[in-house]
């Protein structure tokens, strides 16, 4: 263990609580339900690419319950080992949204206080790896590797979480909004931050209990960004390495897309936000029965990602025809080469 890395995921399940508001009604109480099985399949694909493109690192799935043993035989014969860990940290009061999220923090604290190992990476279950990590390990060697959602200070996300620091903190400032998607970082590094976390958690248990603070809609990127902000360390943007697509069927045909190329030569991790119930799936299905993932051009088609090009438009050629010194500005040699 303690001269490899480890990339894992985080699924619990618990009476009452929610997972991600809309996927509510598929848990089922005592056994994993349709919900579960669809988380389980999403972390399948996403450990399973993992450990394809990085065969020297670890990869395990942490879990707060038994799964049975048709998908610890699944897990386990390919190679992701099956960690229980309880769910016994960072718990939240249950009728807050996403409030399963936030066994990500208590996985990672285990993990990092209780294993041995180099580095760690902790990624959403809805994600697939079509790459090597080197850069990520590199990049994350000597601070916290995460993702910045680039969300303004008016969004109601970052807002409310600037509101709920001023409560506790008194300091009145727009706060970094961090994604609870991806961390990476040594043990060092992550000890220090998730003990930042557990205060700025302890802290809002505190004032929830006390002066009845109102039940926060950002799920657990409320405890990642307030534990940031009291870091005395910078972060490393996990953007070069990160292909965040969001679209879906509920979005009718709403399109985003955080690269403009999903196979950029560094891209390592595709994130597939609305994918869960469909493209998922499907690679999920795809791999039990050709023991092999498709080639990417054919995933991203399933996941309709597409590379964004920019093209000569009537529009654009109309615009430019405008210029009436055109053809004499686009003639002349701007640039030399030497």
């Amino acid at each position: 263990m303690a001269d490899k890395n480890l990339i894992f995921n985080a699924l619990a399940y618990k009476d009452d609580y929610s997972s991600r508001p809309g996927l509510d009604e598929d848990f089922k109480s005592g056994i994993p339900g349709a919900g579960v099985q669809m988380y389980l399949k999403n972390s399948f694909v996403s450990l399973k690419s993992a450990k394809l493109h990085n065969p020297n690192d670890e990869v395990a799935l942490f879990t707060n319950f038994i799964l049975p043993e048709a998908w610890k035989i699944q897990f386990q014969s390919n190679d992701i080992s099956i960690i229980y860990c309880d769910y016994n940290k960072f718990l939240m009061p249950k009728e807050t949204p996403f409030s399963l999220a936030f066994y990500k923090l208590c996985a990672l604290d285990f993990a990092v206080n209780h294993l041995d190992y180099i580095q760690y990476c902790i990624l959403d279950c809805d994600t697939y790896v079509n790459g090597d990590f080197e850069n990520i390990w590199e990049d994350s060697r000597d601070t916290l590797l995460c993702k910045n959602t680039l969300n303004p200070s008016n969004h109601p996300w970052r807002k409310e979480i600037s509101e709920i620091y001023y409560i506790l903190y008194r300091t009145k400032k727009p706060i970094t909004h961090l994604s609870g998607s991806v961390f990476a970082g040594s043990k060092d590094v992550l000890k220090r931050y998730l003990s930042n976390c557990y205060e700025c958690y302890s802290l809002f248990i505190d004032e929830y209990k006390k002066n009845d603070l109102y039940i926060p809609i950002s799920g657990d990127e409320l405890i990642w960004s307030m534990g940031y902000e009291n870091c005395i360390y910078k972060m490393n943007s996990i953007e070069p390495y990160f292909l965040n697509v969001n679209h879906g069927w509920s979005r009718k045909g709403f399109y985003g897309a955080s690269h403009m190329r999903y196979d950029g030569q560094n891209i390592c991790i595709w994130h597939l936000i609305s994918e869960k119930r469909y493209s998922m799936i499907w690679l999920y299905n795809y791999y039990t029965r050709h023991h092999a993932f498709p080639d990417i051009k054919t995933i991203a088609t399933a996941c309709r990602i597409r590379n964004i090009h920019v093209s000569l438009t009537l529009l654009s050629l109309r615009t430019l025809l405008l210029d009436k010194n055109i053809i004499s500005r686009n003639s002349k040699k701007r640039f030399k080469l030497v």
